[in-house]
C-alpha cells in the first residue's frame, strides 16, 4: 500500500528489439530455446543466439532509459 499522493505523473513503457543472429526470421523457435537456457535446442547455436540478442537488448534498453532520465531531468529510481 501507498500513501495518497505518491501515484506516478509520468508512466513509460519501453521496449528494444533485436533480431536473433544466424537463427531463420520465418522458422519458429522452440519454446525451450526462448525459456531455458539450458535445455537441448533442435538447432544448434540457437540458444547462444538468444542469449547474445538479449543481453544486446538489455544494454540498449538500460541506455533508452538513461537518456531519458537525462533529457527528462529525472533522477534515477530503481
Amino acid at each position: 500500500m501507498r500513501p495518497s499522493g505518491t501515484e506516478p505523473k509520468l508512466k513509460c513503457y519501453l521496449e528494444v528489439v533485436v533480431p536473433v543472429e544466424g537463427v531463420d526470421a520465418g522458422a519458429p523457435l522452440a519454446p525451450s530455446v526462448l525459456t531455458a537456457p539450458s535445455a537441448p535446442s533442435a538447432r544448434p547455436g540457437a540458444q547462444a543466439a538468444v542469449a547474445a540478442a538479449r543481453l544486446v537488448a538489455a544494454h540498449r534498453l538500460a541506455d533508452l532509459r538513461s537518456d531519458l532520465i537525462h533529457v527528462l531531468g529525472l533522477t534515477a529510481q530503481a
